[in-house]
């Protein structure tokens, strides 16, 4: 029986399917490859919110470290500085106000 539609509670992620590891692993090669090799984080960040829901999830950010040779921290880091990227679920628009 699986629980798709269940809402997990905090703390529980859900694993990653295979079909997402094959997005994720897709998404970083095609990226090197419109960079001449180099990675451009935040075209990763910005594709993995549109495709996800406008929100990184945690495990997601992990998959993405390990394609990237990075620590799931450093990643993480990245993403909370920058205020336009959210591992927390938002709402379809944002809005902000300087």
């Amino acid at each position: 029986m699986e629980l798709d539609n269940v809402t997990r509670p905090a703390g529980q992620a859900q694993p990653l399917s295979d079909e997402d590891k094959r997005f994720l692993r897709e998404l970083v090669e095609t990226n090197r490859i419109e960079h001449h090799g180099r990675l451009s984080y935040m075209d990763i960040m910005f594709e993995l919110e549109h495709h996800y829901g406008n929100s990184l999830p945690r495990p997601v950010l992990g998959e993405v470290a390990r394609l990237l040779g990075t620590s799931p921290a450093q990643l993480n880091g990245f993403v909370t500085f920058y205020t336009m990227l959210s591992t927390e679920p938002r709402g379809r628009h944002v809005v902000r106000v300087c």
